[in-house]
């Protein structure tokens, strides 16, 4: 069991963003519930938790890898007592017996399939089904239906696509598909794919990319905080739904309506639906990652809060040649990029980009070998693809791939798998089974904005985070989500802390935006980015 599945009983904050906030939940709950713990119990919490699951079982405490974690929960005074005092039924009578609310069986936590449009006419299954109250709307013109699906698969590619079309490619049928019959999108990962569809006379009309989820991986708009809230609140924060596209920090559309419709009409429509989802259901919330800024505007309309971050884009300003992008840099930072572009050839490292027909098959192996050597080189790396993710995009969405591949003596050393749509590069995955100096900038960077200045595109998406990218040529540029909170109060809680972060956001957008590597330093502008909020972590 991975540390990620971490749970006690009927603790319902799972998925801790790392060791040290799963160590943080235990510490709180057993204080909470038994009393004072010594320090040392505590003391050096990554250091216990990593890697490492505890499960609350019957009459006793069990970790399942050895650790210094288990000695301490065995020896520990207290605990001890629990387990002896007669009568208490040890851990298992205070906290219930261990299980996992990852471990969602659609039987038992899976979402209704059928909701259509106002009004509302209700049924419910019995309490003892445990299973989602069903919503069923109906309409005065009864050929408009707004219907939760079995995953994205179960739909037709066509009528999909021709919904999608222009919007992003993470959109489309092959990509969503493929996620999902891989098994990368499943309730025991914690994704559980329900599209929401709403259809005229059969026909596909409005849709979002929905999930039921019982966790927060893979999502790069970090909530953990806000679960933590929940949770100390007693508030069941998961399951919760999320519109957005899996393990894929990339903005783009998440209400996707077809041509010829009033966007803001449907836009209402289906979220009306979704927080009609939500109250049914007994959700904690609604959350919308990644979304388009009038999404967000046109969202904040029905009660949902707008959440503000910031991704490092490089913006195509009429280049014709790699030099000329260059020659928009200050001396310094031009030096080092020719520097960095010199090594490859000390090195005697080649790279080359594959697209269309030169993508096969047999870079599948190489290019999951790569993804996997990021996941494991890594602490806080999670592993969301298997190796039939890479085989079916390989098969499926090769007129979308873009993958830059180093080699060294005949060897493949290093490689990004990047997508390609419209006038837009996005980067989403890296690693290299072996490094050189300044392998990543070369592959990652420097050789899909070569592609993009060749191809004529507009600008190139590298994904989240990675401050380093700003002095390479990409500048900051602002993300926007959605969130709605059914419980009023974590609902006015997360709302003063967005305000605080949105503030923070801005600012910190408009320094990198004035100390752009691209251009003379602002004149005024300070030398350092705005620092942290100190409610940044909390709510």
């Amino acid at each position: 069991m991975h540390r990620r599945r971490f749970c006690l009983g009927n603790f319902q904050h799972v998925d801790p963003t790392h060791a040290h906030s799963g160590a943080m939940n235990l510490q709180h709950d057993l204080r909470r519930s038994c009393g004072a713990l010594s320090k040392d119990f505590f003391e050096d919490l990554n250091d216990k938790l990593h890697r490492c699951v505890v499960v609350v079982v019957e009459q006793h405490l069990e970790s399942r890898r050895p650790s210094r974690l288990r000695t301490l929960l065995r020896s520990n005074p207290l605990v001890a007592l629990l387990r002896g005092i007669k009568g208490c039924g040890g851990l298992a009578s205070i906290f219930g017996t261990g299980h996992s609310i990852n471990r969602l069986h659609r039987s038992e936590h899976s979402l209704p399939k059928s909701l259509h449009a106002a009004p509302i006419e209700s049924t419910a299954r019995s309490a003892k089904n445990s299973g989602y109250t069903r919503k069923l709307i109906s309409d005065e013109a009864p050929k408009l239906t707004i219907q939760l699906e079995d995953g994205v698969s179960s739909l037709p590619q066509a009528e999909w696509d021709r919904l999608v079309g222009n919007e992003s490619p993470f959109l489309e049928w092959a990509f969503l598909a493929s996620l999902e019959e891989a098994g990368a999108l499943d309730p025991e990962s914690g994704w559980d794919a329900r599209p929401l569809v709403a259809r005229e006379d059969g026909e596909i009309v409005a849709a979002c990319p929905l999930y039921v989820k019982s966790n927060s991986e893979g999502e790069f708009v970090f909530d953990y905080s806000w679960a933590d809230a929940a949770h100390r609140a007693g508030i069941n924060y998961y399951p919760k739904l999320l519109v957005g596209v899996p393990f894929s920090p990339v903005p783009g559309a998440r209400f996707l309506v077809a041509y010829g419709r009033d966007r803001t009409l449907w836009i209402e429509r289906l979220a009306g639906a979704l927080k009609e989802i939500c109250k049914a259901n007994d959700l904690s919330s609604i959350h919308i990652n990644f979304c388009q800024p009038e999404e967000a505007e046109a969202l904040t309309e029905v009660g949902f809060h707008t959440r503000v971050g910031l991704q490092y884009h490089w913006l195509n300003d009429g280049y014709e040649t790699f030099e000329d992008y260059l020659g928009a840099f200050r001396s310094k930072r031009r030096n080092q990029v020719r520097r960095e572009r010199r090594e490859m050839e000390k090195q005697g490292v080649t790279i080359r980009t594959y697209t269309g027909d030169d993508i096969t098959e047999d870079l599948v192996e190489p290019m999951f070998r790569f993804y996997l050597e990021t996941i494991e080189s890594r602490a806080w790396g999670r592993q969301y693809l298997n190796r039939k993710v890479f085989e079916l995009l390989i098969e499926r969405f090769r007129n979308r791939l873009c993958l830059v591949i180093a080699e060294h003596e005949g060897e493949m050393i290093a490689g990004t798998f990047n997508v390609e749509k419209g006038d837009a590069l996005y980067g989403r995955y890296w690693g290299a089974t072996r490094m050189v100096r300044h392998l990543h900038f070369n592959v990652c960077y420097y050789a899909a904005v070569e592609h993009c200045i060749e191809r004529g595109l507009a600008r190139f998406e590298p994904g989240a985070g990675g401050e380093y990218k700003q002095v390479r040529g990409f500048d900051a540029q602002p993300t926007y989500s959605s969130h709605y909170v059914a419980d009023p109060r974590l609902g006015h809680a997360v709302e003063r802390f967005l305000e605080s972060e949105r503030d923070h956001a801005e600012s910190t957008i408009d320094w990198y935006q004035q100390n752009s590597a691209l251009k003379a330093t602002t004149e005024g502008a300070s030398a350092q980015p705005p620092k942290d909020p100190d409610s940044t972590e909390s709510v």
